[in-house]
């Protein structure tokens, strides 16, 4: 049977479709194709509802700005897995992490505009005591460099001791960089890294002397009337937890969850559910449609008049080549090969910026959280931004699950860009034909962790384990890492157990001789842990880091 095209969908329910208190402006001019900004809030909501038919995600929340106006801030499915008595609105809140970034740099953004500091200041200018592994680094970084993902830390090098508990603040993880050993030099190009918005947080509490969410609800949500964004979870009053959407996630028909943010420690971001400047903030579609109007009005009505530092956060500082070329139609960007030599611009707070969809200026800031994820996109000359919220994540299963968030966001971008509806099919088909050719590098995985979705301990299916402390002598004992902290393996209750962090479970063997997995309840547990020997040392490699035994 051949597949429903997205587009007849749609337009079979254009005739069921009601107006409700989430939906659009009642009537507006046509456009050059014949459709109206209705029509496309039409079919944006039934091409929103295919995919969710398609992907089993729970529930999404939709933005749209248009000239100007909030024309869709819509809610589709549910905050809990199995509850259909917990509906997704426009009110509902969704942790949209990596987002997260744009609001810090926003915050640098308006201390700029009051002369308080400067793109280029060092850090040091604002952290007397911020130290590196690189000296020379240590002296010459830039909050600029730091803003555009061009500094001496490399991809999300350093995010686990941090979210593991091995500081207890974001402060101290700050503190005890000097103790990082980095190796690319000072600004080598573009490199993702969260430990970049977590010194450019501390900036922002130095200067403010206060948090950087006091900072930013003082000066940017309070102000555009954003009342459902908060910072953390633990900073949600009590009267608004209900508004909070669970976790989840997915691989093929399979979901796990509903997981609270609140409670269930299995999708803390940090063991004490805390500040992450990198990726903690949680707000609504409401809200989201109030800062998309800000950033489309190049911040007027909080910066002073004539201000050009969101401008400045929307030019390219230093380059990308992870979106260029055959990578490009996954996400369903333009194929800049012929157009800009497979690379993008990064600006500050923004992971794109460039002629990057249909042919206009464009920029996005994406976010993954362990069970949210976040996708959005703007086209300034359109006056058109759009944001898409998600309650899960895929885990395994086809690979084109996975860009399904990014892949609504750019269809109902081209909807709005009164792009035809042929062509933005083709563009789909495109996109997803990528995908299963593999040629981009998008991880496969099609099982299904019975682990995850079917509550299989982990202790069942492991094989044979070690019986006695003697056949595992070799491995116990502490291991250290400079700044990743220490990993201490025992034996106890006749089990093999590793703590890391605030962290601790059992070591399972694997069939692999010295290669073991962590059964722990946290985002490490499927993470490889590799013991071995030489003459000098006994070593774990585990999460990107080598630990030597003291």
């Amino acid at each position: 049977m051949q597949p429903v095209s997205p587009v007849a969908l749609a337009l079979a329910m254009l005739s069921v479709w009601l107006f409700t208190s989430q939906a659009v402006a009642a009537s507006s001019p046509p456009h050059p194709t014949g459709r109206s900004v209705a029509d496309n809030a039409r079919l944006a909501i039934a091409f929103v509802q295919s995919q969710m038919a398609l992907y089993p995600i729970p529930g999404m929340g939709l933005s749209v700005v248009y000239e100007n106006e909030t024309v869709l801030s819509y809610g589709f499915g549910t905050k809990e897995f199995g509850n259909a008595n917990a509906p997704v609105t426009s009110d509902t809140m969704f942790q949209i992490g990596s987002f997260s970034k744009t609001f810090i740099a926003m915050g640098i953004a308006k201390l700029v505009d009051e002369g308080r500091m400067n793109w280029t200041d060092t850090v040091k200018t604002h952290l007397p005591w911020f130290k590196l592994y690189d000296k020379y680094a240590e002296q010459h970084t830039t909050l600029a460099d730091l803003l555009a993902m061009n500094s001496v830390f490399g991809d999300h090098e350093g995010d686990v001791p941090f979210m593991i508990g091995v500081f207890e603040t974001e402060r101290e993880m700050v503190q005890r960089l000097a103790d990082l050993p980095t190796s690319r030099r000072l600004r080598p190009g573009y490199a993702y890294s969260n430990v970049n918005y977590a010194i450019l947080g501390q900036v922002l509490e130095a200067a403010t002397n206060q948090t950087w969410e006091a900072y930013l609800n003082q000066t940017i949500w309070q102000p555009l009337g954003m009342t459902s964004t908060v910072g953390r979870v633990a900073s949600l009053p009590t009267h608004q937890l209900a508004q909070l959407s669970s976790g989840h996630l997915f691989c093929k028909h399979h979901v796990a969850g509903p997981f609270n943010l609140v409670n269930d420690s299995s999708i803390y971001m940090t063991t004490d559910n805390s500040y992450i400047a990198a990726g903690s903030i949680i707000t609504s579609i409401a809200d989201i449609s109030k800062f998309s109007a800000f950033l489309l009005r190049k911040g007027r009505g909080i910066f002073s008049a004539n201000s050009r530092v969101v401008a400045d956060m929307l030019t390219g500082h230093s380059i990308s080549t992870s979106l260029g070329g055959p990578g490009s139609p996954v996400y369903m960007y333009d194929d800049v090969r012929a157009r800009s030599g497979n690379v993008w611009g990064v600006g500050y707070g923004f992971d794109l910026v460039g002629p990057a969809m249909f042919g206009h200026r464009y920029f996005d800031k994406g976010g993954d959280t362990i069970t949210f994820k976040t996708r959005n996109g703007w086209v300034p000359e359109r006056e058109l931004g759009v944001v898409v919220v998600a309650n899960a994540q895929r885990m395994g299963g086809d690979a084109a699950a996975g860009t399904a968030v990014d892949r609504i966001a750019a269809y109902v971008l081209g909807l709005f860009m009164n792009e035809p509806v042929e062509g933005l099919d083709a563009r789909l088909q495109r996109a997803l034909d990528v995908v299963h050719a593999r040629r981009v590098p998008v991880p496969p995985t099609p099982v299904c962790d019975v682990h995850v979705f079917q509550g299989v301990p982990m202790e069942k299916d492991v094989g044979n384990q070690p019986t006695s402390l003697d056949d595992v002598s070799d491995v116990v004992g502490t291991y250290v890492a400079p700044f990743y902290g220490r990993v201490t393996v025992t034996w106890q209750d006749e089990k093999l157990t590793m703590q890391y962090g605030q962290y601790a479970g059992r070591l399972l063997a694997t069939e692999t001789k010295g290669v073991y997995t962590w059964a722990a309840r946290t985002f490490l547990a499927d993470a490889p842990v590799e013991w071995s020997s030489t003459n000098h040392s006994r070593v774990i490699e585990f999460a990107g880091a080598t630990f030597v035994s003291e």
